[in-house]
């Protein structure tokens, strides 16, 4: 990021949170109204927007995570208790330190906090009443094969949140090993840019291997560009998403693996 760039970012985005901050304070104190909750929802809005010509995926993953719940309190969903608006308060708290490092350094830092997200991503699909299903997906093998640290942790802990069981590692020859040494999986969550063999040599090589020819795969790139996304399908991937929104990656997975019971309970809100 160069400094012009980083200035602008720096200015625009302290601005955005100040105002967060200032609308969750009014939130706390019980002024609530619809107004005020789309105001907040516009504002995080922003945020993630304007972080992703720079590639920041935390503070765009917390912001995402964050909108969700605002959304659903918005739209009647979501009760709006003091824990809610603390986490919520927490998460923008989260977002002001990441852009410290970000004013300070031109980039985010190398280890992330990814509870905050995990804790949003389980306020947003609470409050809703159990249903049962016949066809539940609960317990499928996902292999994650992610090179940054940070994204393999969220991935993990969105999926564990969704009741799958996830093996993550940080390459593609990694992932390959695991396949030949006989392992099996559901499903396959990679990124594109993976060093000495890339996403998309991976999709190929999974495509010509007996034991995965039929499995599940899906790309995650950022951004999820139409070029990317022509690449990808044509090297084998069935899905190319958006790196990283939740959201997206539930209805993928339950699109083709079916849903899990915590996938169930989302679609009777």
């Amino acid at each position: 990021m160069n400094s012009r760039n980083l200035e602008r970012f720096v200015a625009g985005i302290w601005e955005q949170l100040a105002l967060a901050d200032a609308d969750l304070a009014a939130l706390e104190h019980g002024l609530f109204n619809a107004d005020l909750a789309s105001r907040i929802l516009l504002t995080i809005h922003r945020i993630e927007k304007s972080c992703q010509p720079f590639g920041l995926m935390g503070i765009r993953s917390i912001a995402n995570a964050a909108a969700s719940v605002v959304e659903r309190i918005r739209d009647g969903l979501l009760s709006i208790t003091p824990e809610a608006v603390l986490l919520l308060r927490e998460a923008n708290a989260e977002m002001k330190e990441l852009a410290g490092w970000v004013e300070a350094t031109g980039a985010e830092p190398g280890a992330m906090n990814i509870d905050v997200v995990a804790r949003l991503d389980r306020l947003a699909g609470s409050n809703r009443p159990p249903i049962a299903t016949g066809n539940d997906a609960s317990g499928n093998r996902v292999l994650v094969v992610d090179s940054s640290l940070f994204f393999r942790q969220l991935l993990t802990v969105a999926l564990e949140g969704q009741r799958y069981v996830v093996t993550a590692v940080d390459s593609a020859v990694a992932a390959v090993n695991l396949f030949e040494e006989g392992k099996s999986f559901h499903a396959v969550v990679s990124e594109i840019d993976l060093r000495e063999m890339t996403g998309y040599e991976l999709a190929k090589w999974l495509r010509n291997c007996p034991g995965a020819q039929q499995t599940p795969l899906i790309a995650m790139t950022a951004p999820a560009s139409a070029a990317n996304q022509s690449r990808a399908l044509s090297a084998g991937f069935d899905r190319v998403l958006t790196k990283f929104k939740a959201r997206q990656l539930y209805h993928a997975m339950e699109e083709m693996l079916g849903p899990t019971e915590a996938m169930a309970e989302r679609m009777c809100a």
